[in-house]
């Protein structure tokens, strides 16, 4: 059995201050604490950018159900341009996207997303 390489190296490079930019615009706004908390040590906190389409509450905007087939920007998207033209380099459609914030100290621990394929 061949075995899958661990990393790849995409053919994309971006522009760290336009990033930053949008960051700053983001950072704003209240992000929401990952709902998750037996996957973490610390704080983790996310802010959705695409969720299913709909949903008007940020929570429902982070929560990636796998029977969705519709998702749609957020509004925090729209305020993030130079964002918005990252995304678009990736020619497939996108579902749930999301920026996932962890702060210094703060730990993933290992677990598995078996409900998202």
């Amino acid at each position: 059995m061949k075995s899958l390489p661990d990393r790849l190296l995409l053919g994309f490079s971006f522009d760290a201050e336009l990033l930053e930019q949008d960051l700053a615009i983001l950072e704003s706004h209240q992000w929401i604490d990952h709902f998750v908390k037996q996957n973490y040590a610390g704080t983790w906190d996310v802010l959705p950018l695409r969720g299913t389409a709909g949903a008007t509450h940020p929570v429902m905007m982070i929560y990636s159900d796998p029977s969705c087939v519709n998702f749609e920007d957020t509004p925090f998207l729209k305020e993030a341009p130079y964002l918005q033209s990252v995304l678009a380099k990736f020619q497939c459609s996108l579902q749930s996207v999301r920026l996932m914030r962890l702060t210094p100290g703060s730990e993933i621990k290992e677990h598995r997303d078996h409900d998202l394929s």
